[in-house]
């Protein structure tokens, strides 16, 4: 179970999407426990991290991530088509959001594309005190392997901790759902080492 902290949340007069909803420490509080998961359906803050759902206007969402809410949290959690991420082993984003945007300094996680993978964008400094100003953004990656195209790809849940920046603590691998396996050839098929078929596995 989680906890949620509520209170009268002031918002944006702005269209649905580009709203970015923060708590008010002048109004009364309170706490509810649910189980199960959290769904956010606007940009929200919570426990020091932004919460991004999937946003089709790129405009809105870059105003979005460069606004000082996600600029002063401690992470950023989005699903967004990053320029530069792997769609998957053979094909590469060429017109998603430039990861140069993104706030440095501060853990990035993101869904969309099934490859597990991490966008990294190294700052040069200006100067020699300068901090490092590096971005690094996570694609989680599915669950399972969806298709042919996320053969063989090691898949895993990886656990954070709010308190620590929401870094991530451990990184469990997971191997559930069906199973895609690409040869190019007959030796190399038959040198593959399959499991038997169960009822939750396939093979291409």
């Amino acid at each position: 179970s989680y906890r949620v902290v509520s209170n009268n949340i002031p918002q944006q007069t702005q269209s649905n999407n580009d709203t970015i909803i923060t708590s008010s420490s002048s109004t009364k509080t309170t706490t509810t426990t649910h189980p199960g998961p959290l769904i956010f359906t606007k940009p929200t803050k919570f426990y020091n991290a932004t919460f991004i759902p999937y946003i089709r206007n790129n405009t809105i969402f870059q105003n979005i991530i460069q606004s000082t809410t996600c600029k002063e949290s401690h992470a950023l959690f989005i699903h967004a088509d990053v320029k530069g991420a792997k769609m998957n082993d053979l094909w590469v984003s060429t017109s998603g959001i430039l990861p140069y945007i993104f706030p440095s300094q501060k853990n990035i996680y993101s869904g969309h594309f099934h490859k597990p993978q991490q966008i990294i964008i190294e700052k040069k400094k200006t100067t020699e005190k300068e901090e490092d100003n590096s971005i690094c953004i996570h694609y989680i990656g599915s669950p399972y392997q969806v298709s042919l195209s996320e053969a063989n790809q090691q898949k895993s849940i990886k656990l954070l901790d709010a308190t620590q920046h929401w870094n991530v603590m451990k990184e469990i691998p997971i191997d559930v759902g069906k199973k895609h396996f690409r040869v190019d050839s007959v030796e190399g098929l038959m040198k593959m080492k399959l499991q038997p078929p169960s009822s939750s596995s396939s093979s291409h």
